[in-house]
């Protein structure tokens, strides 16, 4: 069994379910996510809105692992990478954006980074080198290269800051993840879409793991896995949708363009689907072709 499969297994999932859920690299079909995506932006006949868009640990840009974020109209991009030099370098990379060189946890004030030899093990938790080691990483990869003091904020506060209220929060925080959705109760109740990537091991010390943070995102804030992909070993990349903030058939077409996004296509339908009641039936068949495009020949209904 491996990681994810012991993960559905974990959650009670039957195969049908689990298979349906998991990115299976070996057996996928192209993905054709972003291709509706563009076409629904293409329709003159519906106003499919703007996305806000918030990367926590930017250091891959913009469009990793999102890549289907290129597909999106004008979407409204933010982030934060507390690597400052790492920071410089994104913001001229990518004018269309705007990161800041700040951390976020779950307190303000003065956090300890510790910059590893390898800049993206870098993390405000020590790494764990006795678990590293027993797991077979590459310890040099990890090793203390310089300890600096970056100011920290909460992701509440920061969206306050910022007057930006996103729709997508995604994080990748080398083991920050949990004091950072601690620290963003606000944020990601008003938010439908979460990519974080979880930890099944302590590689930080201290860190919390996949099943502390899936229990508060599912419990506290109503969130669902959608997806779960074994990113690298023992790393999880974990999609999460919520539909406690649909409230009219534009939040209908958020959810289905956010669930395309993390290439839920399946999910995308439901979502359409089971809000038929708030849609102009005009714009519910057009959307509806476009999604159903998307699906293997043997899952239309």
């Amino acid at each position: 069994m491996n990681i994810i499969e012991g993960i559905y297994d974990g959650l009670k999932l039957d195969r049908l379910t689990m298979d349906r859920l998991t990115h299976k690299i070996k057996n996928k079909v192209p993905l054709k996510s972003g291709r509706a995506i563009r076409e629904i932006y293409e329709q003159p006949s519906i106003a499919a809105p703007e996305l806000d868009i918030l990367i926590i640990g930017a250091r891959w840009g913009p469009y990793t692992p999102l890549q289907n974020i290129k597909w999106l109209s004008d979407p409204n991009i933010i982030g934060v990478e507390p690597d400052t030099e790492e920071c410089y370098r994104l913001n001229k990379k990518y004018p269309e954006c705007n990161f800041y060189p700040i951390a976020l946890g779950n307190k303000t004030g003065q956090s300890q980074l510790y910059l590893t030899k390898k800049r993206s093990r870098s993390s405000i938790y020590k790494p764990n080198y006795g678990l590293l080691k027993d797991y077979g990483y590459e310890i040099d990869e990890y090793k203390l290269d310089e300890e600096v003091q970056i100011q920290t904020t909460t992701l509440d506060k920061f969206i306050h800051e910022k007057d930006f209220k996103p729709d997508v929060i995604q994080i990748d925080a080398q083991g920050a993840e949990g004091d950072i959705i601690t620290g963003g109760y606000e944020a990601i109740s008003q938010s439908v879409g979460l990519n974080v990537e979880l930890h099944t091991i302590e590689r930080y010390r201290g860190i919390d793991t996949f099943w502390d943070i899936h229990d508060e995102l599912s419990n506290t804030h109503n969130y669902n896995l959608v997806k779960a992909s074994e990113w690298k070993r023992q790393t999880i990349d974990c999609c999460y949708l919520t539909q406690d903030n649909i409230t009219n058939s534009s939040d209908v077409l958020k959810s289905v363009l956010i669930s395309l996004l993390f290439e839920c296509n399946r999910q995308s339908y439901h979502i359409w689907n089971s809000n038929k009641e708030q849609i102009p039936s005009d714009q519910f068949n057009l959307v509806s072709d476009i999604l159903r495009s998307t699906l293997p020949n043997d899952s239309h209904s």
